[in-house]
This record gives C-alpha cells, structure tokens and sequence, in this order.
C-alpha cells in the first residue's frame, strides 16, 4: 500500500482542498480524497476528459474534489446545501432511476456509480451509464470488491443484519 501512494504522490495525486458544500459537516481528512485522486487521475484518460457524472453524491466530499470542467450530480436525499454549488455544476434531486430516464444532455467523459450498493440497482446503473458514454469515456463503480462475505450479500439489509451476527462493525 505504502508503494502505491508513494506512486500516486509521484504523478501529482494529493488530497484535495479542503472546501465543502456542507460546512456543517467535519470530516477526518484522512479518510477522504482516494475516490476523487483516482478519478482526477483517470478523467483525462477518458474521451476529452472534461465531463463528468457521479451517482450518489451523499455530502459531495468526492463530488467536490473532482476537477473536471463539467460536472452533474445525482442523489435522491443529498446531505449538503446545493445552494452552495459553483458554477459548472449540476445537480439533480433525484433517483438514478429518475435521471436516466428524464436527463437528455450531452454524454459523459466518466461516470462514477457511487449509488445505493445494491446489485440490481448498481446493474441497472450501469446499463443506462453505458447509454450515456461518450465513445473512450469510463465508468467506475464503488464497492464492487466485497471484504467480507457478509458484504458480498446483494440486498443490503441482509447484509447489515448478517455482519451484525458475525460480529462485523464496517460499513
């Protein structure tokens, strides 16, 4: 792990400024930054690099350390003040279900599927993520490597009453 982040600090991959959408939320900085490093890193290797989507923004911590020049957020109950949001930003109240369906903008460069961590969901996500690709353009999608065999179960729910028998307190 150390040689990895020597790696990523060798190419210029630092934690990102620490400016929230939500100041009401205090966050260990430790802790943040790994999604948005890597996808800061990929965003140029992917079609023009400049337009970007995430589904499942939560509090934005990744949302807004990324630094393309378009970006477009989905959540159904985000945990931030949207009416703090840079220009270049758009945000959409609603399920991804909702967005894809609805939404009939121009395609993505990437598009990072952070949503409800459940199979179906995440599948049908990817479906539709596919539709709005441009040509070159990737997807990456969170939590796809289970560490635990409670974690590998599809529906969440199950998976939380599981990990509680066994013992286990990660999320």
């Amino acid at each position: 792990m150390r040689r990895i982040k020597k790696i990523l600090r060798t190419v210029g991959l630092r934690r990102p400024e620490r400016r929230f959408y939500n100041p009401l939320i205090r966050t260990n900085t430790r802790k943040r930054g790994w999604s948005a490093r890597r996808i800061n890193f990929l965003l140029p290797l992917s079609a023009v690099g400049k337009r970007y989507l995430e589904v499942g923004i939560f509090t934005a911590r990744n949302f807004e350390a990324v630094k393309a020049e378009w970006k477009v957020g989905v959540d159904p109950n985000p945990m931030f003040h949207s009416a703090l949001l840079p220009k270049k930003v758009t945000f959409f109240r609603q399920t991804s279900d909702d967005f894809f369906q609805t939404y009939s903008g121009t395609n993505f460069d990437l598009i990072f599927l952070d949503g409800l961590h459940e199979a179906p969901n995440t599948y049908s996500d990817f479906i539709e993520a596919c539709n709005r690709l441009n040509i070159g353009g990737s997807i990456l999608i969170d939590d796809v490597l289970p560490s635990d065999q409670e974690s590998s179960l599809p529906n969440r729910d199950e998976s939380e009453v599981a990990k509680r028998k066994s013992g286990i307190s990660h999320m």
